[in-house]
């Protein structure tokens, strides 16, 4: 059976975690063993903030989130993690620790969500494939650039790393139009994952609130 390894964000919020959930589950529906490599660098989160915004981040997360929603919602979100993915043996807190010790799969899967925002990707390549021994497969599934257009000063960090990716698709139409000006390549526009599950599949998983 293949391995595949999915780099997503898996993180940030429910929408997140259903839609990386959602991907697992279909890949494990096709016959591929799936694993969500366990990777959130803060660091990267942080290094497009103005000191205003990182402020603002602090106090709102720090103090008046857990006030506000209560400690209950986070406890939920790492549950339904421990519960419903599977995550990489390995975690990675930071960019160096996986691009110096990549886990290893037969195929590599990027998407779906904002993986290719250029906030992001301005600091951290990885979403990219960067990271990724030479001679694998890669595929992005639903990838989303976050933007409508990208700029120019942006173009030089995605034309290589998309050019090597085997089979693309993005979310958007805007992110086809971005992959087309960048690579000259025609691209698939498909559904979020969470649309891959049917309802029976969803009331599986779902608890009242």
């Amino acid at each position: 059976m293949a391995t595949v390894g999915i780099i997503t964000f898996y993180f940030v919020n429910y929408g997140a975690i259903l839609q990386a959930y959602a991907l697992q589950q279909t890949l494990g529906d096709m016959g591929f063993s799936a694993e969500i490599i366990d990777y959130h660098d803060r660091s990267i989160l942080f290094a497009h903030f103005s000191v205003l915004r990182r402020l603002r981040y602090f106090v709102w997360h720090g103090l008046m989130k857990k006030v506000i929603v209560g400690p209950g919602r986070q406890r939920r979100m790492e549950g339904f993690c421990r519960k419903y993915l599977r995550l990489s043996p390995e975690r990675y807190r930071d960019m160096k620790t996986l691009h110096s010790n990549p886990p290893l799969y037969d195929i590599y899967v990027t998407g779906s969500d904002q993986v290719w925002n250029p906030t992001t990707i301005l600091h951290d390549s990885s979403y990219l494939f960067t990271f990724v021994p030479p001679g694998k497969r890669l595929i992005s599934y639903g990838a989303s650039f976050g933007v409508s257009k990208l700029s120019d000063k942006y173009a030089d960090a995605y034309i290589e790393p998309l050019k090597r990716i085997d089979f693309l698709s993005v979310r958007e139409l805007e992110g086809k139009d971005i992959v087309k000006q960048l690579t000259g390549r025609d691209v698939e526009v498909v559904l979020d994952p969470t649309l891959l599950l049917d309802l029976k599949r969803w009331r599986k998983i779902a608890v009242p609130y």
